[in-house]
């Protein structure tokens, strides 16, 4: 066997100069190989870290521990130990090569295999969000897709009258109730919520109406709330309380929650700056609000609120300890939920003067609407987005994951897709 200690006692023994070619040649031959295998070992160990950090990914995505997750993972941290040994006996002299390479040629099929085994399990963790196709199941003109407290009802609210299924959105019928146009062909707006308030509570924006509240699963509605021109609602959430955060625009806008025996008492919550309230997410206690003049943040239910983050917000969505927001001119963001002011910007939507963004935690994707140019899915993080774009579709407005379907509301009407 040659080894690397070998030339250079050959060399020193016999005394080499630059004029002896042979030697040289040989030493830079040497020299080669040992760069080669060096480069082979930082390439390996380039692809090993990959399949460590997809691993984690794929681990990070489940909610129930993996037993083969675990025994990947552990098998990649010892392939990555060999590489680091592997690389620092390159640093040697007494080195043997051939020994070296075999290793290499070894932790290079183990390397291989792993990452093919976290591959097979990512995808088969990763809901497939391209081919989806979209069935137009009511027409008209609607805002959004409500369900009860166990989804076994859902109610649509449409411009002027609220439709509910009880087959899991296949078809949608009257419940009777209608509300009196306003102005611009509209009686209602875009918010609306079910609480499981005195038994179930729905509640639809009015448009310069305040809110409409219906007790008895959408038949018969009170109207309850400020009113006043511009008066609207876009975004109404329940808490678990059973009482309703809302937002107002208007003359009276602010961030309003109910309260009192018939939960039909509303008080502003928010004492600071003029702003329109667009949407709220919430993760237990805390509760985000993206608004015209920044993101607010709640840490006692809607009680009170502050400024996490200047600037004219379009969106926000609460996961886990991140937090995604998109700005007025489509871009969008994360950060931790705790320092919203390190965002870092993961992709850019063409521009359009409403969005409504959504996070499924059962089907881990992400669901935009842009008012102007489509649907947008995202099954990793937001790194990537497939579009939609549905035909004849003028507007897109809302859009609601429910177990496994998405619902997107239109100035068309609702189309529904089963992921």
């Amino acid at each position: 066997m040659k080894q690397i200690l070998y030339i250079f006692i050959l060399i020193s023994s016999i005394g080499c100069t630059n004029r002896d070619g042979e030697i040289i040649d040989l030493l830079n031959t040497f020299k080669k190989q040992n760069a080669d295998l060096k480069a082979q070992i930082t390439a390996l160990k380039i692809t090993a870290d990959s399949a460590l950090i997809a691993v984690v990914k794929v681990n990070s995505l489940q909610t129930i521990s993996d037993k083969k997750i675990e025994l990947i993972q552990t098998d990649l941290k010892l392939l990555l130990t060999q590489i680091v040994s592997l690389n620092s006996q390159m640093t040697s002299a007494n080195v043997d090569l051939e020994v070296i390479k075999t290793k290499i040629d070894e932790l290079q099929v183990k390397c291989f295999e792993l990452v093919a085994k976290v591959s097979l399990l990512n995808s088969s963790f990763t809901i497939k969000v391209d081919n989806l196709t979209w069935n137009l199941v009511s027409p008209g003109s609607c805002w959004r897709v409500i369900p009860n407290t166990d989804s076994t009802v859902l109610f649509l609210s449409r411009t002027n009258d609220v439709l509910k299924s009880t087959n899991f959105g296949v078809s949608f019928n009257s419940t009777g109730a209608t509300f009196p146009i306003v102005r611009e062909n509209l009686g209602t707006f875009g918010g609306g919520a079910y609480s499981n308030y005195n038994g179930g509570q729905l509640v639809i924006a009015g448009m310069d109406n305040g809110y409409y509240m219906s007790n008895n699963n959408g038949s018969i509605f009170d109207l309850t709330g400020p009113k006043g021109f511009g008066c609207v609602s876009e975004s109404i959430i329940a808490l678990k309380n059973g009482r309703f955060i809302a937002s107002l625009g208007g003359f009276l806008r602010g961030i309003y929650k109910s309260s009192g025996n018939d939960n039909q008492s509303w008080t502003n919550k928010w004492g600071g700056e003029q702003l329109d309230p667009r949407n709220f997410s919430q993760s237990n206690n805390v509760i985000f609000s993206a608004t015209t003049a920044g993101i607010l943040k709640s840490t006692d239910l809607g009680e009170t609120w502050n400024k996490e983050l200047p600037g004219n917000i379009m969106d926000v969505e609460c996961v886990n300890d991140s937090l995604y927001y998109i700005d007025l001119n489509g871009n969008f963001y994360v950060s931790k939920s705790t320092s919203v002011n390190n965002s870092k910007l993961r992709f850019s939507f063409p521009y359009s003067d409403s969005m409504d963004c959504v996070y499924s935690d059962q089907n881990k994707i992400l669901v935009a609407v842009s008012n102007n140019s489509g649907i947008y899915i995202s099954n990793n993080r937001g790194f990537t987005w497939t579009k939609y774009s549905l035909p004849g579709v003028g507007q897109y407005k809302k859009v609601s994951v429910i177990n496994n379907k998405i619902f997107v509301t239109t100035s068309n009407g609702l189309y529904v897709s089963v992921l």
